[in-house]
């Protein structure tokens, strides 16, 4: 006659030991470094096994580094993204994606708020403001044209408003509420920047 599994057995057949120790030491609060199976490790702050707060990352497969602000998991806020120079070996600090960088800030892992995206390929910058990773409002002009390596064939011509600021402001809450009620937006006519002639 055989007994019946104990929940230790059946939980070892269903789901592997450490799966069920990491579910035994949920991570809350401040921790010294947690390594994972493939190598990586983080060292900073926790909330609900979730990374959130101030931390560091070290991807062991692409040696990169990010150091700065976590939330719910994620990468969010200000933060430094770094990767080892094959030549010196020392941590440089990296902003680049494909040729481009971005600098401003991060919300659910998306671009958020203020920033400014450097077209590094094209030699071009673009200055305004962001909801959930898409641009809705702001300025674009050519920065470091000379040195680009695939420059655009025409400049972008200077447009000149009589007041840039309160037309960025204006367009900047109606996204910020826009994004609150819907997800379709809209320009209304009173926001169509008008070219300024002196």
């Amino acid at each position: 006659m055989t007994s019946p599994p104990n929940d230790w057995e059946q939980t070892r057949t269903t789901e592997p030991l450490v799966k069920l120790w990491d579910k035994k030491a949920q991570k809350c609060g401040p921790h010294h470094t947690v390594y994972s199976v493939n190598g990586d490790q983080y060292t900073g702050e926790w909330m609900d096994n979730k990374k959130h707060g101030k931390g560091a990352q070290v991807w062991k497969k692409t040696g990169m580094i990010y150091d700065g602000d976590w939330r719910c998991g994620k990468r969010e806020g200000y933060g430094t993204l770094s990767k080892t120079d094959p030549e010196t070996k020392e941590y440089v600090r990296v902003y680049i994606a494909n040729g481009n960088r971005f600098v401003g800030t991060w919300s659910v892992g998306q671009k958020n708020g203020h920033g400014k995206f450097y077209y590094l390929d094209r030699g071009q910058l673009y200055e305004g403001f962001w909801v959930d990773g898409v641009a809705k409002c702001g300025t674009a002009f050519d920065f470091g044209r000379e040195a680009a390596v695939k420059p655009t064939v025409y400049p972008i011509p200077m447009v000149c408003l009589q007041d840039s600021q309160a037309v960025l402001m204006e367009a900047q809450a109606f996204f910020t509420e826009d994004k609150e009620k819907s997800t379709e937006t809209t320009i209304p006519n009173h926001m169509v920047a008008r070219q300024y002639v002196p």
